[in-house]
């Protein structure tokens, strides 16, 4: 089963081609977006997906090309299907100048979107998409309060912020209890709440551990 998301201002349209995908089977649709991303934006989205293909809307070329190239540049190997509510000759045209193979509009066919899907797969198999990722993330989860799961979390980022050229975020996403101010004596009031609420809040750090807040904000508020 292939991994798909879709990028479609137009929410009938995405609506109707998830429910066609549904009935064949072939693909799951982890997430919808319902506007154009910008680069950055894009570039979390994909990071967090994995997809390995886009159905994307060609409704506005420009910004659908942008989409692509900005998908091409970060992720390769990950596949584009064009979509659109009308089938245009010169449509068809500037997609396959772009590079973009696969098309599908309204009325959805079963037959001929499993075909695309196929050719698709090959395509896949063929050149596997290269998304970027990272191992340098460490979770600690407790398997109940008190465990001491905040003391070994401070630790460990302690640790790693001795190592040569070490920058470390440590950021307590407990939204109950989080312990990790006090145990740094940290006299700020705000928390990972009141982060996620405000988009150019960031925080100064210490001399041990550097708190890098900036962009991760932001992807708490969105």
């Amino acid at each position: 089963m292939l991994r798909g998301l879709i990028i479609c201002p137009d929410e009938g349209l995405s609506e109707r081609l998830e429910a066609a995908l549904a009935d064949l089977g072939l693909v799951t649709i982890t997430r919808r977006m319902d506007h154009y991303p910008n680069a950055i934006e894009l570039l979390r989205f994909l990071r967090a997906h994995a997809p390995q293909l886009i159905f994307l809307s060609v409704a506005s070329l420009v910004k659908a090309m942008e989409v692509a190239a900005e998908v091409e540049k970060n992720t390769p190997g990950v596949q584009i299907f064009a979509v659109n509510d009308t089938c245009d000759p010169q449509l068809l045209l500037e997609l396959m100048r772009a590079g973009i193979r696969e098309f599908t509009s309204l009325p959805f066919d079963r037959y001929t979107l499993g075909e695309s899907l196929q050719r698709i797969s090959d395509a896949l198999h063929a050149r596997p998409p290269e998304i970027e990722v990272t191992d340098q993330v460490f979770s600690f989860l407790p398997s109940k309060a008190g465990v001491g799961t905040s003391t070994i979390a401070l630790n460990a980022a302690m640790a790693l912020s001795r190592l040569p050229n070490a920058r470390v975020l440590l950021s307590d996403l407990d939204l109950n209890s989080g312990m990790i101010r006090f145990m740094l004596k940290l006299d700020n009031g705000y928390s990972v709440i009141d982060a996620a609420e405000h988009n150019d809040f960031y925080v100064v750090g210490t001399p041990q551990i550097d708190f890098e807040l900036g962009s991760f904000i932001k992807s708490l508020n969105r």
